[in-house]
């Protein structure tokens, strides 16, 4: 793996917040390193992945913020989280 392949590095974050399921043992604050480093480098994957953990973990900041990044990043990303931005528009604009 390239020191700055985005999208080696995204693959192994993703592969750490899995864990078990993925043969690897699940470590969410390596995932969450890993994929903030495949993110700084581009990758769009990295932010929605991120988004969708510091959604789980309750910090409507910094979910919104990857969910934002990732939204200007790639048009895809834009149609399947356009839904999940109106699911929680009325969090997030207490923000």
């Amino acid at each position: 793996m390239e020191a700055n392949d985005a999208g080696a590095i995204f693959q192994l974050g993703n592969n750490y917040h899995h864990g078990h399921q993925l043969g690897f043992q699940q470590d969410r604050e390596k995932a969450k390193e890993l994929l903030m480093r495949a993110a700084e480098l581009g990758s769009s994957q990295a932010h929605f992945n991120l988004s969708i953990i510091y959604d789980e973990e309750q910090d409507s900041k910094k979910a919104k913020f990857h969910y934002q990044a990732a939204l200007w990043q790639d048009t895809k990303i834009q149609e399947t989280t356009l839904d999940t931005l109106r699911e929680n528009q009325e969090t997030w604009n207490d923000i």
